[in-house]
Order: structure tokens, then sequence, then C-alpha cells
């Protein structure tokens, strides 16, 4: 039986940019071709250490969408990936995948700078990890986790998008 879907970059669209949790479990299942959970993740794991080239001691994935408490990486692998996509024949489509700013989960933030990543939030964790075009034309690959804040949320965030913005300068 054949069951028809939207096109993989429709549905990693639609996954990345309102940071649909649900819809990212199912892509981690779809995506490792497993014939269950466990084995998914062992899959992308693998995968991501082999041909990505993350640091083994620094990366243990315990989800598909970043909520897992016991999920571990390092801003170094978040920018290895990233660097990672730009290198593949799909970078276009990673890139068009990614929240823009003013759009998705950065509906109000970043105005003004021409940046492209993706967000995660967790109970005293926030992040902002992308590619920020500067004002000389250069492309950063960006990445910034803070963990266990001593500040609002909204600070937190407001911190990011400064160092983002300045990044772009």
């Amino acid at each position: 039986e054949t069951v028809e879907s939207p096109p993989i970059s429709t549905l990693i669209k639609d996954c990345l940019q309102p940071s649909d949790n649900c819809l990212a479990e199912h892509l981690l299942f779809l995506g490792s071709k497993a014939k269950n959970y466990p084995d998914a993740r062992k899959s992308i794991s693998d995968w991501l250490k082999q041909a990505v080239g993350l640091e083994t001691a620094y990366f243990r994935c315990e989800d598909g969408c970043g909520l897992s408490r016991k999920n571990q990486t390092t801003v170094r692998n978040i920018s290895k990936l990233l660097r990672w996509t730009t290198l593949q024949p799909t970078s276009q489509l990673w890139q068009d995948s990614l929240v823009k700013a003013g759009i998705g989960t950065l509906s109000k933030r970043l105005n003004g700078v021409d940046f492209i990543g993706k967000t995660g939030t967790l109970d005293m964790v926030s992040s902002l990890s992308g590619f920020v075009k500067c004002k000389n034309g250069e492309t950063k690959i960006v990445s910034v986790v803070l963990n266990h804040y001593g500040c609002t949320e909204s600070e937190a965030r407001e911190i990011l998008d400064r160092f983002i913005e300045n990044v772009s300068k």
C-alpha cells in the first residue's frame, strides 16, 4: 500500500518553523527507517556521529524534538551540524525550512536582522542557532544556549537576540 504525503521539504518546514514537536518525533522515525523508536534514536545518533562528525562525548539523542532533559550536545556540535548542512546538495532545502525573523517562533524577534535558524525553549533553557548574514555580506554560523539562567525567559530571549544582532553588524 502506498501512502502519499506532502514533499519532505514541506514536512520539514512545517516542523521547524512553528516548532512542531509531534511532527519532529515522526520525522525522527521516518528518517531512520527503523522499526521501533529505540532503534530510530540509535540510527539517527549513529548517523550524526559518523556522517556529521559530532563529538560522541558531548552528544546524546533521547528524542526527536529536543524536549527530553536527557538530550545532550554542545554549541560546537550544533555548529558542526549547521556547517555540514551547507556542504550538502540539499543545503537550500534545509535553509528554506528554517525560521526567519518575523516568522513562526521568531514572529516578534530579530526584526531587521538577516537570520535563519532554529529556536529552542525548555524551562530555564533558551537557545538560538542558525545563520546570520552580516552587514559586510559574510554569513556566519551561530549557536547560543542559555541554561539555568538567572533572569526571566523574556530577558533570556532578549540576550540571545542581542547576541545575533551584534554578530550581524
